[in-house]
């Protein structure tokens, strides 16, 4: 499971496993987890094969120990992220899209830049400069014309050499919903 907060206005994600489900309690050895804050909200995001599920939650506890952190949250309720939800645009933007990956223990930005093929307020699929890892949480950002900048979190929902990447948008960065909605309306 990943638990996705904001410092800052920048999204922090944290892979971690749950050990108790009520309350919602998680362990991880991820070190972003000291930058936690009892009482901030927390996106928690699921995949489990194919599907993905989201929920907000407050966090009401964050507790440090020999292994690592242990995360308590208040309630909450899982909704599925539906793929086609809404309609595609087919429209062609400049994207830049920031991975965090992990190796050998400590984590790295990789930035991948490439153009969108088409887009919803549900996802985008886009070609890419460089592979991004089914089933990872990205940060997506686009410039859409006008001064208005898009950022929201993915989960690359899938891969392909020959067709690109398809992005599940999960959240979005202070306007950005906004921004894209009245950007495909203009598109359509």
């Amino acid at each position: 499971m990943s638990l996705v907060f904001y410092m800052n206005a920048q999204p922090v994600a944290i892979a971690a496993s749950v050990v108790k489900q009520v309350p919602l309690t998680l362990n991880t050895t991820d070190r972003s987890a000291s930058m936690l804050e009892v009482g901030k909200r927390a996106l928690l995001i699921h995949q489990d094969g194919p599907n993905f599920a989201k929920a907000e939650a407050q966090v009401v506890a964050c507790d440090h120990f020999a292994e690592g952190w242990r995360i308590e949250t208040g309630e909450f309720g899982w909704e599925e992220v539906d793929r086609r939800r809404y309609p595609r645009s087919e429209v062609k933007i400049p994207i830049v899209v920031k991975a965090v990956l992990e190796h050998k223990g400590s984590a790295q930005l990789k930035y991948v830049q490439g153009e969108t093929v088409d887009m919803s307020l549900g996802g985008t699929w886009l070609k890419a400069t460089d592979e991004l890892v089914p089933g990872s949480l990205v940060e997506f950002q686009a410039d859409l014309g006008n001064g208005e900048n898009m950022r929201a979190l993915a989960i690359v929902a899938w891969q392909s050499e020959e067709a690109g990447v398809g992005l599940e948008f999960v959240d979005f960065l202070g306007g950005s919903r906004y921004y894209l909605h009245n950007f495909l309306n203009k598109a359509a």
